[in-house]
């Protein structure tokens, strides 16, 4: 089964004729739902070994993901275009009016709405735009679906190495943003901050967030460099952990926190030592990345969204950032592939595996007879030669081991008169 999750502003649905004379009944031909997370469904021939059990891991799964990104409306809308297999539409009809049963029998309150089954239908659907907005799964019957058996919890770990000046502001910036973030979004909560290369990254619970929004975020972060205030505080003077949101308490017990560091607005449990500076250094900051990860990178928790930030100590600096980020983008051998003509991407190959064209391939030789030129030398220097064969498992029809047999039967070839 396949299905594809869109966290949408609203759905709105006009079903105009039937396309099967088996097409379902319905009521009405118009529907419309507004805050509501939509469930595009296609139900595979697959499934239908097992159709308890894929029951089982759908309604799960839409669950799940409904309680990410904190939505009680679900439109459960079956979608035939996401799978070349399909189930017969009496099993994906029953699949789909069942689903909707054991939701509405949930006690989480959710109202599930069902898309008519077997008509021809048009609709218009607004999707949020934040990181969780869209998601896909593919749900198999390979193996015993086991919600608690996914994931384990990473600790936190505190490092006492001495952060760099460049860090430094990073994560001041870092604190400016989630100073805004507080002010904008009150019930939000801060999670961990730690550092992907140069850049601070600060995770948040409880927040919906959009792409469109950040420039707003940024505004008010640097509007917040004339009260950003901080103390370091002991955690026996705030009343123990009870001073903390829950996920600071989760930090605290991981590193056994002695002393949280207070911004007015929010308590940080810190991994770093001494890593705020005053925010009259910071000259200007941005944050180049929105996405979300799991909590303690567990697939079992709440998905976080994260902002990554970059702290700068004058215009230059930033100035001179983005211009090295623009020469490392044009660099980028991806860029320069296509724009040479030295590959194409395929949908149906996967974009792991670009094709070469003509002009590809005469580079690819000429590595070819280079390496094999450096090889020959090592072997003449008394070397041995020592080869790992890496081979794809490509499911095509009609490609298959003997294919594999042959191209190993040609390597072998082609190294025997190397040697």
């Amino acid at each position: 089964m396949k299905i594809l999750t869109i966290h949408a502003d609203f759905i709105e649905i006009h079903a105009k004729k039937r396309a099967f004379k088996a097409a379902e009944e319905i009521d009405t031909k118009d529907q419309r739902v507004e805050e509501c997370l939509v469930v595009f469904s296609a139900v595979e021939k697959n499934d239908e070994k097992n159709v308890d059990l894929i029951l089982e891991k759908y309604v799960a799964e839409v669950k799940k993901i409904a309680g990410m990104v904190n939505s009680k409306k679900i439109v459960l809308y079956p979608y035939a275009h996401l799978s070349s297999d399909l189930a017969s539409p009496s099993i994906a009809v029953h699949m789909l009016k069942d689903a909707q049963a054991k939701l509405l029998g949930m006690e989480d309150g959710f109202e599930v709405v069902r898309a008519p089954f077997g008509w021809y239908k048009a609709f218009n659907v607004s999707c949020k735009g934040h990181p969780l907005s869209e998601l896909s799964r593919n749900i198999t019957s390979e193996e015993k679906f086991d919600l608690k058996k996914e994931g384990k919890d990473e600790l936190f770990v505190f490092d006492d190495l001495e952060l760099s000046h460049e860090k430094k502001h990073s994560f001041t910036a870092a604190m400016l943003v989630a100073k805004a973030v507080k002010k904008m979004y009150p019930e939000s909560k801060i999670g961990g901050v730690s550092f992907y290369q140069d850049r601070a990254v600060v995770d948040f619970d409880n927040l919906k967030v959009k792409e469109s929004q950040l420039n707003k975020i940024q505004r008010e972060a640097m509007s917040q460099k004339g009260n950003f205030s901080f103390s370091k505080v002991d955690v026996d003077d705030i009343g123990g952990s009870q001073g903390l949101n829950d996920l600071q308490k989760n930090i605290a017990k991981d590193i056994s926190a002695k002393e949280v560091i207070d911004f007015g607005s929010f308590k940080l449990v810190s991994l770093f030592n001494d890593p705020v500076l005053e925010a009259k250094v910071i000259s200007n900051l941005k944050i180049y990345n929105l996405s979300s990860a799991y909590w303690k990178n567990n697939s079992n928790n709440n998905q976080l969204i994260r902002f990554t930030v970059k702290g700068f100590s004058s215009s230059d600096e930033f100035d001179l950032y983005e211009k090295n980020l623009r020469e490392a983008q044009d660099r980028s051998h991806i860029k320069l592939g296509k724009e040479l003509g030295l590959f194409v991407i395929s949908d149906l190959v996967g974009a792991g595996l670009p094709l070469l064209t003509a002009k590809g391939n005469i580079i690819r030789r000429e590595i070819i007879d280079f390496y094999g030129n450096f090889i020959m030398e090592q072997i003449i220097n008394g070397f041995g030669l020592l080869i790992l064969l890496r081979v794809l498992c490509i499911k095509l029809q009609g490609i298959g081991i003997s294919l594999v047999m042959s191209c190993l039967r040609l390597v072998e070839k082609a190294m025997s008169s190397l040697l």
